[in-house]
C-alpha cells in the first residue's frame, strides 16, 4: 500500500503507456490497442506487461518480478491495492491431453536498491535467455513515428531527408524509418495509402 512505494508499468506494444505510476494511484483506463487483447486489468490493481519493478524512494528497496522467457505466452506481473504482488502467464488457446503437463514461461524476483540497474540486469538476462541477437555497434537513424505518429506522408518524409541530407556531416545517420501510417491499412504493410502516391 502506496507509502512512497512507484510501481513500474510496462505496456504490451508500441501504443502502450509505459511510465511508472505512484501505488497509491489507479492504473491508465485500458483503451484497445492499448492492452493486450486476451487480458483486462481490473480496479485496484497496477497492472504491467512481462516485468514490474517496485521502488521506495526514500529507502532505496527495489523489488524486480519478471518473466525471462516470452517464447510462447504473454505474461504480467501486478499489484493489488492491498499490497498483493503476483505474476502470471497466460496459455491461451493451448489444448492439453488427459494427464499432460504445461509450464509457464520462466519468470525471476530481484531485490536490489538501485530500480535502473535491476531493469538493466532483468533485460541482459531476458536477453541470454531469449538468445537475443545483438548488434556489433549501436546503429543511428531517424523514425517517423515519434513526431508524425500516422499523420506522416510522403511530403512530410521527403521534407525531413533534404533537411537530414543538409545536416549530414552534424548529423550522420544510418537509417531513415518511415513507420506506421504510410500503409493501406493495419496488417496490409506492402500497399501504401494516398498520402504516399510514389
Amino acid at each position: 500500500e502506496g507509502g512512497g512505494w512507484r510501481f513500474y508499468r510496462h505496456g504490451w506494444q508500441s501504443w502502450s503507456p509505459t511510465l511508472t505510476l505512484s501505488t497509491d494511484e489507479d492504473d491508465i483506463p485500458p483503451f484497445a490497442p492499448l492492452v493486450d487483447p486476451g487480458t483486462r486489468p481490473r480496479e485496484g490493481r497496477l497492472v504491467s506487461e512481462l516485468v514490474t519493478c517496485l521502488h521506495h524512494g526514500a529507502t532505496s528497496r527495489t523489488i524486480t518480478a519478471g518473466f525471462l522467457t516470452a517464447a510462447r505466452q504473454f505474461s504480467q506481473v501486478w499489484l493489488d491495492s492491498e499490497g498483493g504482488l503476483t505474476a502470471t502467464s497466460y496459455a491461451d488457446g493451448i489444448e492439453l491431453a488427459p494427464a499432460a503437463t504445461l509450464s509457464s514461461e520462466r519468470g525471476a524476483i530481484d531485490i536490489t536498491p538501485d530500480p535502473l540497474r535491476a531493469l538493466e540486469r532483468y533485460g541482459d538476462a531476458l536477453a541470454r535467455e531469449m538468445d537475443a541477437v545483438s548488434w556489433p555497434e549501436v546503429t543511428t537513424g531517424w523514425c517517423s513515428w515519434y513526431h508524425y505518429f500516422q499523420r506522416v506522408s510522403e511530403d512530410d518524409i521527403v521534407a525531413n531527408l533534404e533537411s537530414l541530407s543538409e545536416l549530414r556531416d552534424e548529423l550522420p545517420l544510418e537509417f531513415v524509418q518511415i513507420d506506421d501510417g504510410y500503409q493501406a491499412g493495419i496488417g496490409d504493410w506492402l500497399t501504401p495509402n494516398e498520402k504516399f502516391p510514389h
